[in-house]
C-alpha cells in the first residue's frame, strides 16, 4: 500500500513537472512569436498595407483611410496650482501665532479628459469626432508624435500652431497576429497608432 501511495506521489510530481516544463515552452515560443509578428506589424503600418476599420468621415478627393478607431479619448493638459504658507510659525502670545515665510504656490500640469469620439488617419490627417469638440489635424502640421510610457493606448501628438500637446487614448481591442499558423490576439497599442501616423507621414513626404 504504501509503495502504491510512493509510486502515485512520484507520477503526479512528474506531472506537475512536465506541465511546468510545458508551460514555459509556450511562454518562449509566445515570446518569439511575439517579436517577428511585431516586427511585420510595424513594417505593414509603417508601409500602409495595414489597416484597422473603415472610414467614419468623408473623405476628399485622391484621400485614403488608413485607421478609424472610436470610443478614443482626447485628453489635454491643464495647470494646476498648488501651495500653501512656508517657513516658521511663531507663537507671539498665549493662543496666538503667526506665519514667518509667507505663502508660495507651484505650478503643475494634469491631464484631464476633454472628450471621447473617433479617431480617423488618413494619408492626408487626422480627424478627431467628439460630442463635443471636432479637431482636424494636417500630417504636415505634426512636430513630434510618441506613445506615452505611462499607458501603453496612449499617443502624443504636438503639431504647429498649438503650444500644448494632445493625448489620445486609444480603445481596447485587438488585433490578430499569426506566426506559422500560430494565431494570436495583440491588444491595440499607441505604438501601432504612431507607426501608422509616421508610416503615413513618410509616404507624403516622399511623393
Amino acid at each position: 500500500m504504501f509503495k502504491k501511495l510512493k509510486a502515485q506521489r512520484a507520477e503526479a510530481k512528474a506531472q506537475r513537472e512536465q506541465e511546468k516544463r510545458d508551460a514555459e515552452a509556450l511562454r518562449l515560443l509566445r515570446l518569439a512569436d511575439e517579436a517577428v509578428y511585431m516586427t511585420d506589424m510595424e513594417e505593414s503600418f509603417r508601409a500602409g498595407s495595414l489597416t484597422m476599420g473603415e472610414p467614419s468621415i468623408i473623405l476628399k478627393k485622391n484621400e485614403t483611410g488608413i485607421l478609424d478607431l472610436p470610443a478614443t479619448t482626447l485628453w489635454e493638459g491643464r495647470a494646476v496650482r498648488t501651495g500653501g504658507y512656508a517657513g516658521t510659525r511663531v507663537r507671539v502670545a498665549k493662543g496666538v501665532s503667526v506665519n514667518i515665510g509667507g505663502f508660495q504656490a507651484e505650478s503643475h500640469q494634469e491631464l484631464r479628459e476633454i472628450d471621447d469620439g473617433i479617431f480617423t488617419l488618413t494619408d492626408q490627417r487626422i480627424v478627431f469626432s467628439g460630442s463635443k469638440r471636432t479637431l482636424s489635424i494636417k500630417l504636415n502640421k505634426i512636430i513630434t508624435v510618441d506613445s506615452y510610457p505611462d499607458n501603453t493606448r496612449v499617443v502624443a501628438i504636438s503639431r504647429e500652431g498649438r503650444q500644448k500637446t494632445q493625448y489620445f487614448c486609444m480603445p481596447e481591442g485587438e488585433v490578430p497576429a499569426e506566426v506559422e499558423g500560430r494565431t494570436y490576439l495583440e491588444p491595440i497599442s499607441g505604438q501601432m497608432v504612431v507607426w501608422a501616423i509616421e508610416g503615413a507621414i513618410e509616404r507624403m513626404n516622399a511623393s
